[in-house]
Protein backbone atom coordinates (compact mmCIF):
# COMPACT_ATOMS: atom_id res chain seq x y z
CA UNK A 1 0.00 0.00 0.00
CA UNK A 2 2.69 2.08 0.71
CA UNK A 3 4.81 1.20 -2.07
CA UNK A 4 1.64 2.76 -4.23
CA UNK A 5 1.09 5.62 -2.67
CA UNK A 6 4.81 6.64 -3.43
CA UNK A 7 4.02 5.69 -7.10
CA UNK A 8 1.31 7.94 -7.13
CA UNK A 9 3.22 10.89 -5.12
CA UNK A 10 6.36 10.36 -7.55
CA UNK A 11 4.55 10.65 -10.60
CA UNK A 12 2.02 13.14 -10.02
CA UNK A 13 5.69 14.93 -8.43
CA UNK A 14 6.88 14.47 -12.10
CA UNK A 15 3.55 15.13 -13.92
CA UNK A 16 3.29 18.52 -12.24
CA UNK A 17 6.98 19.54 -12.83
CA UNK A 18 7.07 18.32 -16.33
CA UNK A 19 3.94 20.33 -16.47
CA UNK A 20 5.17 23.67 -15.39
CA UNK A 21 8.38 22.98 -17.55
CA UNK A 22 5.70 22.55 -20.51
CA UNK A 23 3.85 25.80 -19.53
CA UNK A 24 7.15 27.93 -19.68
CA UNK A 25 7.97 26.53 -23.58
CA UNK A 26 4.21 27.06 -24.87
CA UNK A 27 4.15 30.70 -23.18
CA UNK A 28 7.39 31.64 -24.28
CA UNK A 29 8.05 29.88 -27.90
CA UNK A 30 10.25 32.49 -29.10
CA UNK A 31 13.04 31.42 -26.55
CA UNK A 32 12.49 27.72 -27.14
CA UNK A 33 13.09 24.88 -30.08
CA UNK A 34 15.75 27.10 -31.85
CA UNK A 35 17.24 23.58 -33.14
CA UNK A 36 13.67 23.11 -34.66
CA UNK A 37 13.83 26.53 -36.33
CA UNK A 38 17.21 25.23 -37.88
CA UNK A 39 15.40 22.71 -39.39
CA UNK A 40 12.06 24.02 -40.27
CA UNK A 41 13.91 27.14 -42.67
CA UNK A 42 16.37 24.69 -43.86
CA UNK A 43 13.54 22.69 -45.33
CA UNK A 44 12.24 25.92 -46.73
CA UNK A 45 15.47 27.19 -48.03
CA UNK A 46 15.68 23.51 -50.18
CA UNK A 47 12.32 23.69 -51.62
CA UNK A 48 13.04 27.19 -52.79
CA UNK A 49 16.28 25.75 -54.46
CA UNK A 50 18.68 27.55 -51.71
CA UNK A 51 21.52 25.74 -50.03
CA UNK A 52 19.92 24.35 -46.54
CA UNK A 53 23.03 24.43 -45.20
CA UNK A 54 24.50 28.34 -46.13
CA UNK A 55 23.30 30.24 -43.75
CA UNK A 56 22.91 33.55 -46.18
CA UNK A 57 20.78 31.01 -48.11
CA UNK A 58 18.48 30.29 -45.23
CA UNK A 59 18.15 34.10 -44.02
CA UNK A 60 16.28 34.19 -47.10
CA UNK A 61 13.52 32.54 -46.28
CA UNK A 62 13.68 32.98 -42.46
CA UNK A 63 12.20 36.19 -41.18
CA UNK A 64 14.03 35.84 -37.81
CA UNK A 65 18.66 34.92 -37.37
CA UNK A 66 19.09 31.72 -37.43
CA UNK A 67 22.38 30.76 -35.14
CA UNK A 68 23.10 27.53 -36.08
CA UNK A 69 23.97 25.39 -39.89
CA UNK A 70 21.71 22.13 -40.94
CA UNK A 71 24.20 19.63 -40.24
CA UNK A 72 21.88 16.67 -41.14
CA UNK A 73 22.67 14.43 -44.09
CA UNK A 74 20.59 15.05 -47.45
CA UNK A 75 18.96 12.12 -47.44
CA UNK A 76 16.51 12.95 -44.53
CA UNK A 77 15.90 16.93 -45.67
CA UNK A 78 12.24 15.82 -47.03
CA UNK A 79 11.34 14.25 -43.71
CA UNK A 80 11.09 17.79 -42.37
CA UNK A 81 9.47 19.33 -45.64
CA UNK A 82 5.98 18.15 -44.15
CA UNK A 83 6.41 20.56 -41.39
CA UNK A 84 8.12 23.11 -43.57
CA UNK A 85 4.39 23.64 -45.40
CA UNK A 86 3.00 24.65 -42.33
CA UNK A 87 3.27 28.38 -40.91
CA UNK A 88 6.04 27.85 -38.67
CA UNK A 89 4.00 28.36 -35.51
CA UNK A 90 1.69 25.66 -35.84
CA UNK A 91 4.99 23.16 -37.08
CA UNK A 92 6.06 24.46 -33.97
CA UNK A 93 3.53 23.18 -31.74
CA UNK A 94 3.17 20.20 -33.86
CA UNK A 95 6.74 19.05 -33.61
CA UNK A 96 6.60 19.68 -29.65
CA UNK A 97 3.59 17.57 -29.57
CA UNK A 98 4.93 14.79 -31.68
CA UNK A 99 8.13 14.95 -29.58
CA UNK A 100 5.88 14.51 -26.35
CA UNK A 101 4.00 11.65 -27.90
CA UNK A 102 7.56 9.83 -28.66
CA UNK A 103 8.84 10.59 -25.29
CA UNK A 104 5.75 8.68 -23.92
CA UNK A 105 6.38 6.00 -25.94
CA UNK A 106 9.98 5.66 -24.91
CA UNK A 107 9.52 5.72 -21.36
CA UNK A 108 6.94 2.71 -21.95
CA UNK A 109 9.65 1.08 -24.09
CA UNK A 110 12.16 1.04 -21.30
CA UNK A 111 9.94 0.46 -18.41
CA UNK A 112 8.25 -2.56 -20.19
CA UNK A 113 11.15 -4.35 -22.04
CA UNK A 114 14.58 -2.77 -20.57
CA UNK A 115 13.97 -2.59 -16.82
CA UNK A 116 12.88 -5.66 -14.29
CA UNK A 117 9.14 -5.70 -14.11
CA UNK A 118 7.85 -3.62 -11.11
CA UNK A 119 10.51 -1.19 -11.05
CA UNK A 120 10.64 1.81 -8.39
CA UNK A 121 8.41 4.34 -9.62
CA UNK A 122 11.61 6.71 -8.74
CA UNK A 123 12.36 5.68 -12.05
CA UNK A 124 9.64 8.62 -13.29
CA UNK A 125 11.66 11.04 -11.52
CA UNK A 126 14.96 9.84 -12.34
CA UNK A 127 13.97 10.21 -15.85
CA UNK A 128 13.48 14.18 -15.28
CA UNK A 129 16.50 15.03 -13.35
CA UNK A 130 18.82 12.69 -15.01
CA UNK A 131 21.96 13.57 -16.58
CA UNK A 132 21.24 17.48 -15.87
CA UNK A 133 17.81 16.91 -16.83
CA UNK A 134 18.63 15.53 -20.95
CA UNK A 135 15.26 15.04 -21.25
CA UNK A 136 14.26 18.91 -20.62
CA UNK A 137 17.55 20.09 -22.43
CA UNK A 138 16.30 18.16 -25.36
CA UNK A 139 12.24 19.46 -25.39
CA UNK A 140 13.52 22.80 -24.86
CA UNK A 141 16.91 22.69 -27.47
CA UNK A 142 13.80 21.46 -29.80
CA UNK A 143 16.53 18.87 -31.22
CA UNK A 144 15.51 15.30 -32.58
CA UNK A 145 17.07 13.27 -29.46
CA UNK A 146 13.90 11.92 -28.05
CA UNK A 147 12.77 10.84 -31.39
CA UNK A 148 16.38 9.16 -32.54
CA UNK A 149 16.42 6.98 -28.69
CA UNK A 150 12.79 6.09 -29.50
CA UNK A 151 14.01 4.69 -32.45
CA UNK A 152 17.58 3.07 -30.99
CA UNK A 153 15.41 1.66 -28.43
CA UNK A 154 13.13 0.10 -30.60
CA UNK A 155 16.37 -1.31 -32.70
CA UNK A 156 17.71 -2.56 -29.23
CA UNK A 157 14.32 -4.47 -28.87
CA UNK A 158 14.29 -6.01 -31.75
CA UNK A 159 18.05 -6.80 -31.09
CA UNK A 160 16.97 -8.73 -27.95
CA UNK A 161 14.22 -10.49 -29.69
CA UNK A 162 17.06 -11.96 -32.67
CA UNK A 163 14.76 -9.54 -35.44
CA UNK A 164 18.27 -8.76 -37.16
CA UNK A 165 16.32 -7.34 -40.41
CA UNK A 166 14.55 -4.61 -38.24
CA UNK A 167 17.52 -4.16 -36.04
CA UNK A 168 19.59 -2.67 -38.90
CA UNK A 169 16.70 -0.79 -40.54
CA UNK A 170 16.39 1.29 -37.54
CA UNK A 171 19.77 1.85 -37.22
CA UNK A 172 20.20 2.73 -40.45
CA UNK A 173 17.23 5.11 -40.45
CA UNK A 174 18.56 6.81 -37.09
CA UNK A 175 21.99 7.14 -39.01
CA UNK A 176 20.90 9.48 -41.75
CA UNK A 177 20.29 12.00 -39.32
CA UNK A 178 23.78 12.10 -37.14
CA UNK A 179 25.57 9.26 -38.66
CA UNK A 180 27.23 8.15 -35.70
CA UNK A 181 24.03 5.74 -34.27
CA UNK A 182 25.47 3.65 -37.16
CA UNK A 183 28.13 2.49 -34.55
CA UNK A 184 25.44 0.44 -32.90
CA UNK A 185 25.73 -2.56 -35.91
CA UNK A 186 28.89 -3.92 -33.98
CA UNK A 187 26.31 -4.86 -31.59
CA UNK A 188 25.67 -7.75 -34.18
CA UNK A 189 28.79 -8.66 -33.87
CA UNK A 190 28.32 -9.95 -30.09
CA UNK A 191 24.81 -11.31 -30.54
CA UNK A 192 24.16 -15.42 -30.98
CA UNK A 193 22.04 -14.99 -34.23
CA UNK A 194 23.49 -17.50 -37.24
CA UNK A 195 23.09 -14.48 -39.49
CA UNK A 196 24.51 -11.88 -37.42
CA UNK A 197 27.86 -11.10 -39.92
CA UNK A 198 25.37 -11.22 -43.06
CA UNK A 199 23.24 -8.56 -41.45
CA UNK A 200 26.29 -6.74 -40.72
CA UNK A 201 27.91 -6.02 -43.45
CA UNK A 202 24.52 -5.87 -45.84
CA UNK A 203 23.35 -2.92 -43.29
CA UNK A 204 26.45 -1.35 -43.44
CA UNK A 205 26.84 -1.78 -47.77
CA UNK A 206 23.15 -0.48 -47.62
CA UNK A 207 23.96 3.13 -45.39
CA UNK A 208 26.91 3.44 -47.44
CA UNK A 209 24.71 3.30 -50.63
CA UNK A 210 22.57 5.68 -49.33
CA UNK A 211 25.12 8.17 -49.06
CA UNK A 212 26.45 7.85 -52.09
CA UNK A 213 23.22 8.54 -53.64
CA UNK A 214 22.72 11.33 -51.59
CA UNK A 215 26.15 12.47 -52.92
CA UNK A 216 25.68 11.87 -56.67
CA UNK A 217 22.08 13.15 -56.01
CA UNK A 218 23.37 16.81 -55.18
CA UNK A 219 26.92 17.03 -54.56
CA UNK A 220 27.45 20.22 -53.84
CA UNK A 221 24.95 20.09 -50.81
CA UNK A 222 26.69 17.02 -49.19
CA UNK A 223 29.82 18.77 -49.64
CA UNK A 224 28.52 21.79 -47.79
CA UNK A 225 26.99 19.36 -45.18
CA UNK A 226 30.18 17.65 -44.76
CA UNK A 227 31.44 21.03 -44.67
CA UNK A 228 29.04 21.81 -41.88
CA UNK A 229 29.97 18.80 -39.56
CA UNK A 230 33.91 19.89 -39.72
CA UNK A 231 33.37 22.87 -38.38
CA UNK A 232 31.31 22.26 -35.61
CA UNK A 233 33.57 23.00 -32.23
CA UNK A 234 31.60 22.80 -28.80
CA UNK A 235 32.87 22.68 -25.98
CA UNK A 236 31.68 22.67 -21.93
CA UNK A 237 28.39 22.40 -20.58
CA UNK A 238 26.36 21.76 -24.07
CA UNK A 239 29.24 19.45 -25.32
CA UNK A 240 30.49 17.46 -22.66
CA UNK A 241 32.50 14.42 -24.49
CA UNK A 242 35.88 13.72 -23.95
CA UNK A 243 37.72 15.53 -26.82
CA UNK A 244 36.28 18.63 -25.64
CA UNK A 245 37.29 17.79 -22.30
CA UNK A 246 40.66 17.69 -22.84
CA UNK A 247 41.17 20.42 -24.64
CA UNK A 248 40.01 22.37 -22.21
CA UNK A 249 42.19 20.62 -19.65
CA UNK A 250 45.60 21.43 -21.98
CA UNK A 251 44.25 24.77 -22.89
CA UNK A 252 44.09 25.78 -19.48
CA UNK A 253 47.46 24.17 -18.52
CA UNK A 254 48.76 26.11 -21.45
CA UNK A 255 47.32 29.14 -19.92
CA UNK A 256 47.56 29.40 -16.18
CA UNK A 257 50.44 27.39 -15.01
CA UNK A 258 52.12 28.29 -18.66
CA UNK A 259 52.93 24.78 -19.22
CA UNK A 260 53.89 24.53 -23.28
CA UNK A 261 52.51 21.55 -24.77
CA UNK A 262 52.00 20.66 -28.65
CA UNK A 263 48.92 21.24 -30.32
CA UNK A 264 48.10 17.99 -31.19
CA UNK A 265 48.08 16.42 -27.33
CA UNK A 266 44.41 16.76 -26.19
CA UNK A 267 43.84 14.43 -29.65
CA UNK A 268 46.69 12.14 -28.78
CA UNK A 269 45.36 11.68 -25.21
CA UNK A 270 41.69 11.53 -26.31
CA UNK A 271 42.81 8.69 -28.96
CA UNK A 272 44.63 6.58 -26.09
CA UNK A 273 41.39 7.14 -23.81
CA UNK A 274 39.22 5.61 -26.57
CA UNK A 275 41.92 2.93 -26.97
CA UNK A 276 41.77 1.96 -23.33
CA UNK A 277 38.09 2.34 -22.98
CA UNK A 278 37.48 -0.07 -26.14
CA UNK A 279 39.92 -2.38 -25.00
CA UNK A 280 39.33 -3.19 -21.49
CA UNK A 281 35.37 -3.17 -22.76
CA UNK A 282 35.90 -5.95 -25.47
CA UNK A 283 37.59 -7.86 -22.40
CA UNK A 284 34.67 -7.61 -20.44
CA UNK A 285 32.28 -8.69 -23.05
CA UNK A 286 34.29 -11.97 -23.62
CA UNK A 287 33.32 -12.50 -20.24
CA UNK A 288 29.34 -11.45 -20.51
CA UNK A 289 29.34 -13.91 -23.34
CA UNK A 290 28.95 -17.06 -21.02
CA UNK A 291 25.71 -14.99 -18.83
CA UNK A 292 22.59 -16.46 -19.41
CA UNK A 293 20.42 -15.22 -22.35
CA UNK A 294 18.27 -12.01 -21.24
CA UNK A 295 20.48 -10.31 -18.68
CA UNK A 296 23.39 -10.84 -21.69
CA UNK A 297 21.65 -9.07 -24.23
CA UNK A 298 20.56 -5.97 -21.94
CA UNK A 299 24.28 -5.85 -20.19
CA UNK A 300 25.47 -5.71 -23.66
CA UNK A 301 23.82 -2.71 -24.92
CA UNK A 302 23.77 -1.16 -21.94
CA UNK A 303 27.49 -0.99 -21.64
CA UNK A 304 27.71 -0.18 -24.98
CA UNK A 305 25.54 2.78 -25.04
CA UNK A 306 27.99 4.31 -22.24
CA UNK A 307 31.15 3.51 -24.38
CA UNK A 308 29.11 4.84 -27.49
CA UNK A 309 28.65 8.07 -25.35
CA UNK A 310 32.49 8.39 -23.91
CA UNK A 311 34.28 7.91 -27.09
CA UNK A 312 32.53 10.43 -29.45
CA UNK A 313 34.51 13.44 -29.97
CA UNK A 314 30.66 15.69 -30.10
CA UNK A 315 28.50 14.17 -27.69
CA UNK A 316 25.61 16.46 -26.74
CA UNK A 317 23.96 17.11 -23.45
CA UNK A 318 20.49 15.79 -24.69
CA UNK A 319 22.19 12.91 -26.35
CA UNK A 320 23.00 11.83 -22.56
CA UNK A 321 19.07 10.16 -22.39
CA UNK A 322 20.27 7.57 -24.13
CA UNK A 323 22.51 6.94 -20.72
CA UNK A 324 19.07 6.92 -19.05
CA UNK A 325 18.32 3.64 -18.62
CA UNK A 326 21.71 1.84 -17.92
CA UNK A 327 22.15 4.31 -15.01
CA UNK A 328 19.18 3.45 -13.32
CA UNK A 329 19.70 0.00 -14.01
CA UNK A 330 23.27 -0.22 -12.51
CA UNK A 331 21.94 2.34 -9.36
CA UNK A 332 19.53 -1.06 -8.94
CA UNK A 333 22.05 -3.82 -9.17
CA UNK A 334 24.91 -2.87 -7.69
CA UNK A 335 25.95 -3.56 -4.03
CA UNK A 336 27.27 -0.56 -2.28
CA UNK A 337 31.05 -1.80 -2.21
CA UNK A 338 30.44 -1.19 -5.82
CA UNK A 339 29.78 2.55 -5.57
CA UNK A 340 32.82 3.37 -3.54
CA UNK A 341 35.04 4.87 -5.58
CA UNK A 342 31.90 7.04 -6.68
CA UNK A 343 31.15 8.11 -3.27
CA UNK A 344 34.73 8.77 -2.24
CA UNK A 345 35.33 10.97 -6.00
CA UNK A 346 32.22 13.20 -5.14
CA UNK A 347 32.87 13.45 -0.89
CA UNK A 348 36.63 14.69 -2.05
CA UNK A 349 35.35 17.09 -4.47
CA UNK A 350 36.67 21.19 -3.73
CA UNK A 351 34.24 23.90 -4.09
CA UNK A 352 35.90 27.09 -5.54
CA UNK A 353 35.66 29.22 -2.24
CA UNK A 354 38.28 27.09 -0.85
CA UNK A 355 42.16 27.38 -0.91
CA UNK A 356 43.28 24.92 -2.50
CA UNK A 357 45.25 24.78 -5.60
CA UNK A 358 43.69 24.29 -8.89
CA UNK A 359 40.60 24.46 -6.82
CA UNK A 360 38.76 27.10 -9.79
CA UNK A 361 39.50 25.17 -12.55
CA UNK A 362 38.70 21.58 -11.02
CA UNK A 363 35.13 23.14 -10.55
CA UNK A 364 34.54 24.33 -13.53
CA UNK A 365 35.84 21.10 -15.37
CA UNK A 366 33.56 19.32 -13.21
CA UNK A 367 30.13 21.35 -13.98
CA UNK A 368 30.56 21.82 -16.97
CA UNK A 369 31.84 17.95 -17.93
CA UNK A 370 29.72 16.66 -15.15
CA UNK A 371 27.26 13.74 -17.09
CA UNK A 372 30.44 12.86 -19.05
CA UNK A 373 32.45 12.10 -15.19
CA UNK A 374 29.20 10.73 -14.25
CA UNK A 375 29.48 8.21 -17.36
CA UNK A 376 33.12 7.45 -16.90
CA UNK A 377 31.97 6.27 -13.09
CA UNK A 378 29.00 4.26 -14.50
CA UNK A 379 31.42 2.79 -17.16
CA UNK A 380 34.22 2.14 -14.80
CA UNK A 381 31.35 0.38 -11.85
CA UNK A 382 30.07 -1.82 -14.75
CA UNK A 383 33.32 -2.98 -15.72
CA UNK A 384 33.86 -3.79 -12.24
CA UNK A 385 30.52 -6.04 -12.12
CA UNK A 386 31.44 -7.62 -14.95
CA UNK A 387 35.10 -8.22 -14.32
CA UNK A 388 34.03 -9.23 -10.61
CA UNK A 389 31.75 -11.70 -11.57
CA UNK A 390 34.17 -13.36 -14.81
CA UNK A 391 36.81 -13.72 -11.73
CA UNK A 392 34.05 -15.49 -9.09
CA UNK A 393 32.93 -17.76 -12.07
CA UNK A 394 36.51 -19.20 -13.21
CA UNK A 395 37.63 -19.13 -9.22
Amino acid sequence: MHRRYLKIFLISLMLAYASFLMGSILTNPQNYQNDFKVYYYSARAYYAGLNPYDSNDVSLVAPVPINHKFIYSPAVLFLFSFLSNVEYTSAFYLFLGFKCLALAGLILLWKNSFLPKGSDPAFYLFCLLAFNGSLYIDIAAGNISIIEQLILWLAFYFLIKNRFAQFCILIVFASLFKVTPILFLFLLLFSEGNKRYFYFFAAWTFFMLLMFVSYKTNPLHFASYYDNIRHVREVGIVNPATLPLLEDIFGYLSIKPGISLPSGFPLAAYLMIVAGVVGITLRGFISVKSWEAGEKEKLLIFVFCIVYAIILPRFKDYSYILLVVPAYYLIRKVSLKSVYPLLFIIITLSSVHVTLPLADAISGILWNYFPLIVAYCIWGLYMHEIHSRGRTAHG
